[in-house]
């Protein structure tokens, strides 16, 4: 099963639909989706809007993936992306975890090529490091041609 995790912070709502818009149309698609939502955002002394909240439930109510909204107290950062999926109880340790950011849409076979590339190196962590091309910046952008590498995550 692969599994995508998102965490979202107050004032996202906009970029984090734009974000499942892009995992929507990937060639593979995640099994299911967790997102994570801090109740409160100590960095900014923010509540998360109820609003904001009710926004994102109604877009999930035609998505096409299955997504499950989790609310945490309090915003620990962007570890909630790895945590939410290490102590989720549906979550087995055979399962694929995609970590995806919240503000970052995908380009449309960055699961696929995740994917692939653990299937040539089951175990292995990957990270992804962006560039620039035109006026398309963000860590996603993967070019077929690239290849991944293994690494230690300590």
């Amino acid at each position: 099963m692969i599994v995508a995790s998102i965490c979202t912070i107050p004032g996202r709502v906009k970029s984090l639909i734009d974000v499942l818009n892009s995992i929507e149309k990937q060639s593979l698609k995640p099994d299911n989706i967790l997102l994570t939502v801090s109740d409160y955002y100590p960095r900014l002394n923010k509540y998360y809007p109820l609003n904001d909240l009710q926004e994102i439930q109604n877009y999930l109510k035609t998505y096409s993936i299955q997504v499950e909204i989790i609310i945490k107290n309090l915003d620990v950062g962007p570890i909630f992306k790895l945590l939410t999926p290490i102590l989720h109880k549906n979550v087995s340790i055979d399962d694929v975890i995609i970590t995806i950011d919240d503000d970052v849409p995908l380009y449309e076979k960055t699961i696929e090529m995740l994917y692939n590339s653990h299937l040539k190196n089951p175990g292995a962590v990957y990270g992804v490091m962006g560039y620039r091309e035109g006026n398309f910046i963000h860590s996603e952008f993967i070019m077929p041609q690239n290849e991944y590498y293994v690494v230690d995550v300590i």
